[in-house]
């Protein structure tokens, strides 16, 4: 047998265990546009990710805070890379299944009540529950810090398509308002 009849030969063997064994390699299913995932489980199709962040939105018209949790308003958003913003509710609609790393931001207004609680979450419900921080505002103020008081939460999220993810917050007194507030949240795995 010749070289080339050799070679030719073993081309043909590997490129048939090559073909044999890229198809144990890569799982069935899929729509186009996904791509293969690799984890501990094994391999499996899935939505690529999207640009980071997916979504920023600010708010800093006059709103006020009371003894309940309320929803926080979002009037300006910045970034949304999948169209999730519930203007109506006051919402982001969670486009894929996924871990979310996600942070928001409240800025008390100037001149707030001292030594009141006051807290912040982000989460699909607006209650106290383990996605909700409280804090206490201080007793007492300086002419240096003018009783300036922002709340700040990061969170990381296990979240399912559909779920409706919001910030709120709790002001433990008559009512105060808030100057400023913000929503970062972005899809990390």
């Amino acid at each position: 047998m010749s070289l080339v009849t050799q070679i030719t030969a073993l081309a043909e063997r590997v490129a048939e265990q090559f073909a044999a064994i890229s198809s144990r390699l890569t799982p069935t299913g899929g729509s186009p546009g996904d791509v293969v995932t690799l984890s501990q489980q094994g391999m499996y199709w899935d939505k690529p990710l999207a640009s980071f962040p997916i979504f920023i939105a600010t708010g800093n018209t006059p709103f006020n805070l009371a003894m309940n949790f309320i929803t926080v308003p979002l009037n300006t958003v910045v970034q949304d890379s999948h169209d999730g913003w519930d203007q109506a509710t006051n919402t982001y609609i969670v486009p894929q299944d996924g871990i979310y790393e996600v942070q928001g931001r409240i800025r008390i207004q100037d001149g707030m009540t001292l030594n009141t609680s006051v807290g912040i979450g982000i989460d699909t419900e607006s209650i106290d529950n383990p996605g909700f921080i409280w804090s206490q505002t201080p007793g007492t103020v300086s002419a240096s810090n003018a009783s300036r008081y922002t709340l700040v939460l990061n969170r990381t999220l296990v979240l399912n398509t559909g779920d409706a993810l919001r910030l709120y917050g709790y002001w433990d007194g008559a009512q105060q308002e808030i100057s400023g507030r913000e929503l970062i949240i972005q899809r990390i795995r």
